[in-house]
């Protein structure tokens, strides 16, 4: 027995054989899994490249959404991806491009595969016209002149009057602070801004707002009308105190002035009372 187990023994490796062997058994394996990622890396490139360049993938369609007053049709040109590969083409760019129409404030864009691009816009509320001349051109609250007025719900609008200044720069600050102050009544003050007829710019610090029902209004900007609500609130009370007014100043802070017109009527009053009764 004991022979037996040194010919066991014998014919047994030694624990370094072992050990060559195990290292030197694995070492072609982590190459060939090198080759294969950069095979796989390799192809994927050539799969990407060959899909943001192939005409299969083409904008056959752009698909508009949204629009109301501006033309589908030309948002869709405006978007200029007509035959450019759908994944590869500048959804930024686009966009941009769509902002530059007039009725356009935002606007989103969505690749749909294999060949539409989506866009979808909100477009500008229009809040006035403006009279230049013999023109009269629909503007936003802003200011921006998004078109010639045309329809018959366009020429309902407020009539912005006296905007026109000698300088460019000095015309577009009054159609802006006049849109402005047509905007800010708009969100406010709905029910006085829906009977509105006019507001005239001709002086920067009395914007005079006429509306139908109502005394001539006197704003100094968007920031009077808070003072505008508080006369709205009050109006019917003033009226059996006071009368009828003549207009109502609403371009002090936290005050208004009331001219009724039994005082307006004769010459002493406006003397007497330049800006009104203080309310």
């Amino acid at each position: 027995m004991r022979q037996l187990d040194r010919q066991q023994v014998r014919l047994r490796p030694s624990a370094a054989a072992e050990t060559r062997a195990r290292d030197a058994a694995p070492r072609s394996a982590p190459r060939l899994g090198v080759l294969a990622a950069l095979l796989g890396v390799g192809a994927l490139l050539a799969a990407t490249t060959f899909l943001a360049t192939t005409r299969g993938l083409a904008v056959r369609r752009v698909v508009v959404e949204g629009a109301v007053h501006a033309d589908p049709r030309e948002l869709a040109r405006a978007a200029g991806v007509l035959g450019e590969n759908l994944l590869s083409l500048d959804l930024e760019a686009a966009r941009e491009r769509v902002l530059e129409q007039p009725w356009v404030e935002d606007a989103t864009l969505r690749r749909v595969l294999p060949h539409e691009l989506h866009v979808r816009v909100r477009e500008r509320v229009p809040i006035a016209r403006e009279q230049v001349g013999d023109g009269s051109y629909v503007v936003d609250s802003r200011g921006v002149v998004l078109d010639e007025a045309g329809d018959e719900g366009e020429r309902d609008l407020p009539l912005m009057l006296g905007t026109a200044r000698e300088s460019e720069d000095e015309h577009v600050m009054a159609r802006e602070q006049a849109a402005a102050t047509l905007g800010a009544l708009f969100a406010e003050t709905p029910a006085l801004y829906a009977r509105i007829e006019s507001i005239d710019a001709s002086q920067p610090d009395r914007l005079v707002v006429l509306a139908d029902g109502a005394p001539q209004i006197w704003m100094r900007g968007p920031e009077s009308t808070d003072e505008v609500s508080a006369w709205l609130q009050r109006e019917r009370g003033l009226a059996r105190r006071l009368g009828e007014a003549s207009y109502v100043d609403a371009r002090w802070r936290d005050r208004l002035y009331i001219l009724p017109k039994k005082f307006a009527s004769r010459n002493w009053g406006s003397r007497l009372l330049p800006r009104g009764l203080a309310i």
